[in-house]
């Protein structure tokens, strides 16, 4: 059966999907294009804002980084812009600020656009409620495990 499910991740999720020892699934979507992750999420996972998170998935994100990033570029600003107004309570992260989390949903939106099957994979309640709000389709990570690890047997 043809794969035709698209995934963007989250910084929780992937620590989640990391944490119940996904990565072989992330690995095998992600080298056939089905998993993205926006680049303010790799920062978080493998920058300054990693602190405290797995090396090992820092290092597992930098060497599948050409496969899995959605450059800053290819989510307008207007998009993100939207997303920030009318979302604020994205912008505000446990340490301060928050980019990664509106990158995430305003790449969801603007994506989905031309990939109507593509689905966001969070756990946090605040992006899934925006997610929710917008229109966008958006499951957890155990959600995601279930769907791929049944598709794979």
């Amino acid at each position: 059966m043809l794969h035709i499910t698209h995934y963007i991740a989250d910084t929780s999720s992937i620590i989640n999907l990391q944490a119940a020892n996904q990565l072989r699934l992330l690995t095998q979507l992600s080298v056939a294009g089905h998993f993205k992750i926006p680049a303010r999420v790799i920062d978080e996972l493998t920058g300054p804002e990693s602190e405290g998170k797995d090396p090992d998935l820092a290092r597992w994100v930098k060497k599948y980084q050409k496969h899995i990033e959605i450059p800053d570029a290819q989510i307008p600003d207007d998009v993100l812009a939207e997303i920030i107004r009318k979302h604020r309570v994205l912008t505000r992260g446990r340490r301060g600020l928050s980019a990664a989390d509106p990158q995430f949903v305003a790449a969801l939106k603007h994506l989905s656009k031309t990939s109507p099957g593509l689905v966001g994979v969070s756990d946090d309640d605040g992006i899934r409620r925006a997610c929710e709000r917008e229109g966008l389709t958006c499951i957890g990570w155990a959600e995601f495990a279930r769907r791929e690890t049944g598709r794979a047997s």
